[in-house]
């Protein structure tokens, strides 16, 4: 993980690696591409970006994290878990314990 410090926050990028943030998603969207290049890849890749910055009173957080599972298709196959309603989830690292935290993306994003 490779963490940078800003003036009003900080940014978390992992690589290979995810934040342990599970979510049961209540269905899926998928869309299909044509990749205008292929970059050839055997390698399963992880990554994630999280982002905390301090607006005033305000404190505004997100997570965004994808998995590329290589294949010898010609297609790139996007698949984006959704959530009908986000889950709560327990303060981490950047939260305090009275924090209301939530996890899941709503197809509406």
């Amino acid at each position: 993980m490779l963490k940078l410090n800003l003036i009003e926050g900080e940014i978390r990028f992992w690589l290979d690696e995810l934040p342990d943030v599970s979510i049961k998603p209540d269905h899926y969207l998928e869309y299909h591409f044509t990749p205008a290049k292929r970059a050839p890849s055997a390698l399963e890749r992880r990554l994630a970006v999280e982002l905390i910055r301090h607006t005033g009173p305000v404190i505004r957080y997100g997570l965004l994290a994808a998995t590329y599972n290589p294949s010898q298709s010609d297609m790139l196959d996007v698949v984006i878990p959704v959530v009908d309603r986000p889950s709560p989830v327990k303060a981490g690292e950047f939260s305090r314990s009275f924090d209301e935290i939530y996890a899941g993306l709503l197809a509406e994003y």
